[in-house]
């Protein structure tokens, strides 16, 4: 899994010259940290999958920062568009 998550991570770096935003360049080192990380764990401590675990709810986070600051700049973006109209 956490090479999974570097391969992934990988490919969101296509994303910073097609959309023109840094916040993919972002995405993509936070994956591979994680799952670079990741690999110096053990796979299982006790009963929990430590490995799974750690890239898993690394990940799901960076998306949902990720996805919080995208929903931030485009209601700001409408905002602003919005005050223009009525100006």
């Amino acid at each position: 899994m956490p090479v999974v998550a570097i391969i992934v991570g990988l490919h969101f770096l296509g994303l910073v010259p097609a959309f023109r935003s840094g916040s993919f360049g972002w995405i993509a080192g936070a994956f591979c940290v994680i799952g670079g990380a990741a690999l110096f764990l053990p796979a299982q401590l006790g009963e929990v999958a430590l490995r799974q675990a750690v890239v898993g709810l690394g990940c799901a986070g960076v998306l949902w920062l990720a996805g919080l600051r995208f929903a931030a700049t485009t209601l700001r973006q409408l905002g602003e568009s919005r005050r223009a109209l009525v100006s």
